[in-house]
């Protein structure tokens, strides 16, 4: 769905990712909603645990679509961290049209997986 996110340009602890709706993902000229929860998924990453290449995996994720963004529509998700206790995040993420209204929102808890070392490792191997 190529939505991947960076830093957001005025703030390093925030995540932001621009989307287009693409026909691949849509009915009836409609963004499909798993379309829209996958847009929301990504960007709701952590964003020291992407400055610090802390893997993490999603371990749940709640969200509310307002209204399903149209084909070809340009839109940007921003994420920020809410709350992080150990090696658990607690994020959001919000979804807005050009406008700045908003498309779609969701809270995600992301868990950095325990052997950080072992994945590094596994990863020199290749």
């Amino acid at each position: 769905m190529h939505v991947t996110p960076g830093p957001a340009p005025a703030d390093a602890h925030r995540l932001a990712a621009p989307w287009t709706v693409d026909v691949r993902f849509s009915h009836a000229g409609l963004a499909q909603y798993a379309a829209v929860w996958g847009a929301l998924d990504c960007p709701s990453y952590p964003a020291r645990a992407l400055a610090t290449g802390t893997l993490c995996l999603l371990g749940t994720m709640t969200a509310r679509v307002e209204r399903r963004p149209r084909v070809g529509e340009h839109l940007v998700v921003h994420s920020w961290t809410r709350e992080e206790r150990g090696r658990r995040f607690e994020t959001s993420a919000a979804m807005v049209d050009s406008t700045g209204e908003f498309v779609a929102r969701a809270d995600s808890t992301w868990v950095a997986v325990k052997h950080q070392r072992a994945i590094a490792a596994a990863r020199w191997l290749r």
